[in-house]
């Protein structure tokens, strides 16, 4: 058996940025609604190949190059994260399920998977959150409508 080469966190995201600096665009999927039988599942782990996925919206198209993380808000100050940065931080891993929130009683849009991260708290920590903050809110770069009467996305940009 031959040993897989290890790859630190920082070689991973420059070899992942080699496609977009090659002009090869990644791949486009349109949205997924995929779910299998919960009692074919061995252990307490979902594996990768059996996890749920449920999209709303195609996927959309992002460079690592130039992706970022803003917090603002209720902070001391509006800090931007960049991949690498993410990568850098400190991570935690804790085992948890997800669960589609339109999953019905009977429906196998579950799974249980080890997660690997940096803790919200972390980044909120470092722009200096409101102590009588409540809430957050998080903003994906996919969109659409849900539904036709839904109002159009807003941009920031």
């Amino acid at each position: 058996m031959v040993d897989a080469p290890i790859m630190t966190r920082r070689e991973l995201l420059l070899l992942s940025s080699v496609g977009g600096m090659l002009g090869q665009a990644p791949a486009s999927f349109e949205p997924q609604n995929l779910s299998y039988p919960l009692g074919n599942i061995e252990g307490t782990a979902t594996p990768p190949e059996l996890f749920f996925v449920r999209d709303h919206f195609r996927e959309p198209e992002l460079s690592l190059a130039t992706w970022r993380l803003t917090i603002e808000g209720r902070v001391a100050k509006r800090m931007e994260f960049t991949f690498a940065d993410i990568l850098e931080s400190p991570t935690k891993e804790v085992e948890a399920v997800l669960e589609c929130a339109g999953n019905p009683t009977i429906g196998s849009a579950a799974s249980n998977g080890v997660w690997q991260g940096v803790p919200l708290t972390v980044l909120l920590e470092q722009a200096g959150v409101a102590r009588d903050a409540v809430a957050v809110m998080l903003e994906g770069a996919d969109s659409g409508r849900l539904m036709q009467d839904s109002p159009l996305p807003c941009s920031h940009h």
